[in-house]
């Protein structure tokens, strides 16, 4: 293969809503870091304990996910883990693509974005961007067969580019200043372009899509409805090509080997119409936790607590309505602490809730203790989707006077994604009654409900 340098000084930034600029020579230390304490945001995070920081997960030197350690590592996550020293909180590294760094900017799943992000004058009207960290180069890559030896070489040619990436403007500005002509291909990632340069017969797709779809951004589509279909964004690539392909060319892998079979045949039943086996037995599952010895699914119920207590609070998160529910932010607490007063070993603990604002105030609970066998991660559902934890504490926030109104806990796949990120044990927090409702559209908490009233492994307990 070859690698054709075109561009010169393409310059890649951090990036955050709030303003968080590198140290700079000509100020001290403890001058830049006053200036930066200053922020009301990042006053926030430094409360929270936590920053929430984009990287990526395919780009090795600057943003790797190694799967052997079980760490990201690279260029970018240093820097991200020296700004969490300089702030005093830990780091919580969220992967990022080219196609969903912004909005997980703009939704407030991520604080902070270092992910190989191109300074230009259309993002730098949107975000506060830092200096420059590391001049780049937008190069051309091929194969060594190929015959192409320079760039006139790939006249009519189709290129392949990151969707999200500024990469395809920068390549149209080049081939309008040379009187060349590219066709482009859009990919998600890195290793699908790669797919796509090597010409493959054959491509096997692997996913779920019946989880979670991809992240939109709210603001784009509020400002160009008349132009973008809403419902066909928000599916993703996969379950498109998923839905075109014959019958024949699909296959479904029906054995699961991550959760406790009580917790497997929950979800095969409720999402995937009982085509779901367990590979796992009940005792390879098993937590030494005195009191669960046969339970893996519990739900404590706040419905019979006072609707004062019980129902939800509206929460403005950076001009959108969302929700915060302290009961169950009592109630998670407690648990957790009866928990690792029972434990005899480490646990990986996970506490995951639909909601920023539950997920900010849980956070801070969890700051406040320190538990000897609990190793406890807080986020969001669509944060955590790809992860898996020991223990999963789910809390569900909604509960008020409207019977309808439970947002997008109604959403399958994210109930799916959530549930099935426990191994050994699911403990869901939330108002039983209320989301006890066949008559909302889609919710499938009534199955739900359902399976764990009548099966072996479960419990409901009302507080």
């Amino acid at each position: 293969m070859i690698f054709k340098k075109i561009l010169r000084y393409l310059t890649v930034a951090s990036l955050a809503i709030l303003t968080i600029f590198l140290i700079t020579s000509h100020k001290t230390k403890a001058e830049d870091t006053s200036k930066l304490l200053d922020s009301k945001a990042v006053q926030k995070i430094v409360k929270r304990g936590t920053l929430n920081v984009g990287v990526k997960q395919d780009v090795p030197n600057f943003g790797y996910y190694s799967a052997k350690t079980n760490t990201y590592e690279g260029m970018e996550v240093d820097l991200a883990k020296k700004i969490a020293d300089e702030l005093k909180v830990k780091v919580n590294y969220i992967p990022v693509t080219t196609q969903t760094r912004e909005p997980l900017m703009d939704n407030g799943t991520i604080d902070l974005l270092i992910a190989t992000y191109t300074i230009n004058d259309e993002r730098k009207a949107s975000y506060a961007i830092s200096t420059p960290y590391y001049y780049d180069q937008i190069g051309f890559l091929v194969l060594k067969d190929s015959g192409i030896n320079k760039i006139s070489d790939l006249n009519g040619k189709t290129i392949g580019v990151s969707q999200g990436a500024s990469t395809k403007a920068a390549l149209q500005e080049y081939a309008s200043a040379n009187n060349l002509k590219f066709n482009y291909v859009q990919l998600g990632s890195f290793p699908e372009l790669a797919v796509s340069l090597n010409k493959a017969h054959k491509i096997i797709l692997v996913g779920d899509h019946q989880q979670l779809p991809p992240v939109l951004d709210t603001e784009i589509i509020r400002n160009n409805r008349e132009k973008l279909d809403e419902e066909s964004l928000a599916q993703g690539i996969f379950e498109k090509m998923y839905n075109m392909f014959p019958d024949d060319n699909k296959h479904r892998l029906t054995i699961q080997y991550r959760m406790h079979p009580t917790i497997g045949t929950l979800i095969s039943h409720v999402f995937y119409n009982d085509e779901i086996q367990n590979g796992v037995e009940a005792q390879d599952r098993e937590l030494c936790i005195e009191g669960y010895e046969d339970t893996a699914i519990e739900w404590i119920s706040t419905s019979k607590y006072s609707s004062k207590e019980r129902y939800e609070k509206e929460f403005d998160n950076n001009g959108k309505k969302s929700y915060q529910n302290y009961l169950e932010r009592n109630i998670i607490e407690k648990k957790l602490l009866e928990l690792d007063s029972k434990l005899t070993q480490k646990t990986k603990v996970a506490v995951i809730t639909g909601y920023g604002p539950q997920k900010y105030i849980l956070q801070t609970m969890v700051k406040q203790h320190s538990y000897k066998n609990l190793e406890i991660d807080v986020d969001t559902v669509d944060a955590f989707q790809g992860s898996q934890k020991d223990i999963i504490l789910y809390s569900t926030v909604r509960s008020s006077a409207n019977k309808y109104g439970i947002g997008f806990l109604k959403s399958e796949a994210r109930i799916n994604v959530a549930f099935s990120r426990a191994r050994c044990l699911l403990i869901i927090v939330g108002d039983m009654n209320f989301l006890d409702n066949y008559r909302i559209r889609g919710n499938k908490f009534p199955e739900i409900i359902e399976y764990i009233k009548e099966s072996e492994g479960c419990r409901i307990i009302e507080e």
